[in-house]
């Protein structure tokens, strides 16, 4: 396995295990998902935000929301 690892990169084998979780929330910022994909498959593929269409405010405010606890009824 480490054999493994330091033919493919620790950092590339980190990102691709982060990348297989929830904890990640991509956000374009001059690029567009189109142009990530071309890129990054696996990260555009990730449901994420853009600066295209939404203000950095928004999407501090989106992501904060995502990380607090959901209110007990």
């Amino acid at each position: 396995m480490l054999r493994a690892l330091a033919h493919q990169g620790i950092a590339d084998a980190e990102f691709s295990s982060l990348l297989h979780t929830d904890r990640v929330i991509p956000v374009a910022h001059g690029i567009t998902f189109e142009e990530l994909r071309g890129e990054s498959p696996l990260l555009a593929a990730h449901s994420g935000l853009g600066t295209e269409h939404e203000t950095l405010e928004k999407i501090a405010a989106e992501i904060a929301d995502s990380l607090l606890p959901a209110p007990h009824p």
